[in-house]
C-alpha cells in the first residue's frame, strides 16, 4: 500500500513522522530481529531507515535499551 499511495512521502504519510511510522518501525524492528529480509518491501525499508536516522526513533529502538533481553538481540 505504501509504495502505491500518492500520500507516501519520506514517511508513511507525508514528509513528517506520524503514528503510522511509529507503528511500522516497531513491526520492522521485530522483523529484523527475526532476520526477515525487507528486500520485497523497498518502500518499507526506506521509510524505516529514514525514521531510524532521527534521534527520537534511534534512541527508542529496543536494542538501544540497556535492559533489552539477550533473546531479542540480533543473532550473528
Amino acid at each position: 500500500m505504501l509504495a502505491n499511495d500518492k500520500a507516501t512521502g519520506r514517511f508513511c504519510h507525508g514528509d513528517t513522522p506520524t503514528l503510522a511510522d511509529i507503528c511500522m518501525v516497531g513491526h520492522v524492528s521485530v522483523a529484523l530481529t527475526q532476520q526477515i529480509d525487507l528486500a520485497p518491501w523497498p518502500t518499507v525499508k526506506r521509510i524505516f531507515e529514514t525514521a531510524m536516522a532521527l534521534p527520537a526513533f534511534a534512541s527508542a529502538h529496543p536494542l538501544a535499551q540497556p535492559d533489552t533481553p539477550e533473546a531479542m538481540r540480533v543473532k550473528k
